[in-house]
Formats: structure tokens, sequence, C-alpha cells
């Protein structure tokens, strides 16, 4: 029991390392590395849609769609390891933040956006922000409004600009879920591949496994399901919301569910592997911003040395299908 709880916590972990992709950047000259972009989808969040299990959508104080502490959680761990490995060991980037340094963005959903600070928040954890320099700094920095116990609260922080060393980190809007909101040629493309193509039954029988035992619980009926790849992506989120808040999933068992995940989420996005002119419809976004962030940092017109796109995974699944890779998440 105790293996088959282990062999479970590993592949949901693969889930979450999946949609996170670093590229790094090398001096060939000196074998040092010079720059990291990371696109990272956002931690677990709660329902948007279809509430599973023991739990109504009101269950989830964060508000539906929103990130959960758990997902905050998994996004503070891969800034710690971020931090580790950028900071400790390859020294790429100061230990404390620098803006000519690190750059962050996000669309306007609250999921990433906090995401993103969660993150930042591992990478630049508290004790590591600014100070007051002087007493004149100190003593202007005080607002001229009545401020209850300011004496107290001044010594508290002593020279720190903010309580225990918090550094807050701007998070700057991405514009890319916009963009993609505005195609609604590849929603018909992708919806037309799927309903009508016969060289995609192989996937479309993977996803089609799972179909009845997804309207039993979600009350969609079968045909809707099989008809709309888009109402199925959303199920099966859903599915997986419910499984990081540990909810349980009636008609599902919680040690199998992974593989029920796996399943739908390779067939799904295998979509996006069939078809070129798909995939380029949705990554070229994605790869513009990859082509004019590795050629600033090769041809030195930015200081910049980590850059950090908070977003989603149908924002990544296009990019890992343009990049040649497979969309599940290897062993």
């Amino acid at each position: 029991e105790q293996r088959k709880k282990k062999r479970l916590q590993e592949k949901m972990a693969k889930i979450q390392i999946f949609f996170v992709i670093c590229i790094v950047l090398s001096c060939a000259s000196a074998d040092k590395l010079s720059y990291v972009l990371e696109f990272c989808r956002h931690g677990a969040r709660a329902p948007t849609h279809f509430p599973f299990g023991d739990a109504e959508l009101t269950d989830y104080p964060v508000g539906p769609g929103n990130l959960t502490p758990g997902g905050m959680r998994m996004q503070y761990l891969v800034g710690r390891a971020l931090r580790k490995k950028y900071i400790e060991q390859e020294k790429l980037l100061s230990p404390s933040f620098s803006l000519s340094e690190v750059l962050v963005y996000s669309d306007s959903y609250n999921r990433t956006i906090q995401s993103a600070e969660s993150q930042m928040f591992g990478l630049y954890p508290l004790g590591t922000g600014m100070n007051i320099t002087n007493e004149i700094e100190l003593e202007v920095s005080v607002p001229p409004m009545g401020i209850e116990n300011l004496q107290e609260v001044q010594y508290e922080l002593g020279y720190a600009a903010l309580p225990q060393g918090y550094q807050p980190i701007p998070v700057l809007y991405w514009s890319y879920t916009a963009e993609m909101g505005q195609c609604s040629n590849y929603y018909t493309l992708l919806n037309d591949l799927y309903a009508n193509s016969h060289a995609t039954a192989p996937i479309q029988a993977r996803i089609n496994k799972y179909v009845p035992l997804l309207s039993k619980v979600s009350g969609i009926s079968v045909e809707d399901l099989i008809a709309s790849p888009s109402l199925l992506v959303k199920v099966s989120e859903e599915i997986l919301c419910a499984y990081y808040a540990g909810k349980a999933i009636p008609g599902f068992n919680r040690n199998d569910i992974s593989e029920i995940i796996d399943s739908l989420n390779i067939g799904l996005y295998g979509f996006m592997n069939y078809d070129t002119g798909l995939i380029m419809l949705q990554a070229s976004p994605l790869i513009r911003t990859v082509r004019d962030s590795l050629t600033a940092a090769i041809e030195g017109t930015s200081d910049v040395k980590f850059t950090l796109y908070s977003g989603h995974d149908i924002t990544l699944a296009p990019l890992v299908a343009a990049l040649g890779q497979p969309q599940y998440y290897p062993e």
C-alpha cells in the first residue's frame, strides 16, 4: 500500500513538473550559464464550472478558479528549487532581488498572478528584502497621517523596508492569453479535427474510454462530451482540482486517478501534436517571445538574466508541441 501511494505521488508530481518549462542559454566560450527563460502553469486551483465529490464551489474559500493554498505551496517550492540552482549553485542571480536581473510576467487571471508571486517568494524569501539606508530616509518614510503604535511598528521594522525583510516583486502584464482568445479559428479547427478526422480515431478511443464515467460524475451527456474536446478538457481539469484539494470523487478510485488524467491529457493534447498548422497557430506568439528573449541575451542588449512567464496549460502545451516534445508526463 505504501509503495502504491508513493508511485501515485510520483506520478502526480510529474504532472506538476510537466508544466514548468525552463529554456537556458549558456555562453559556449566560458561554459557559463547566461540566461534562463521559464514558462510555468499556475498552481492548483479551485474548480470553475463543475464541483465534484464531497464539495460545492462554495466550499472552496478562495473562490471559483482561484489559486488554492496547495497551489501557492507548489509554486513557492518551485521558487525555492530555483533559488538553490540559480543563486546558490550557478551564481547566475544575485542573492537579493534586482530589477535589472529578473522580469516576471503574467496574464490577467488571479491564479497566474498569484502563482508568479508565490514562486518569486520562494526565489527571494523573507530576509532578502531591501533596507532603509540612513536616518534621514527613515524619518521621511513616515506618511503625514495618524498611524497607531507608530513607534512600536518602527521598532519592529528596524531598518528593514518591510516586515521580516519581505521583498515585493513587480508582476507585469502578459497579453498572450488575450491574443489567443481572439483566435477563434484555432478552436474551430481543433473541434473539426476532433469530430471529423478518421486519422485521429486511436486518440479518440483513448479519450472515449472514460467518457461514460465523466458523464456520470459531471451530469453532462455522453454525446455532448464526445462532441467537444474543450468541454472534456474542462471536466478533466475540474477532477484534477478536486484531487489536489483532497476531495473524494464519486466513481473514481483515488489511487487510479492519475492514470485517468494521464490518458485524457495524452489524448486531448495529442491533437496539438497531430496537426502542424494547429501547433504553429497556437504557439507562434510564444515562439516569438522565446526568440526575442534569447536574442536580447545573446546580443547583450539586455541585462536580464531570468524571465518568468506565468500562464496556463493551454499556454504551455502548444510550446511543448512546437518543440517536438511528447504531450504527456515522461517517466
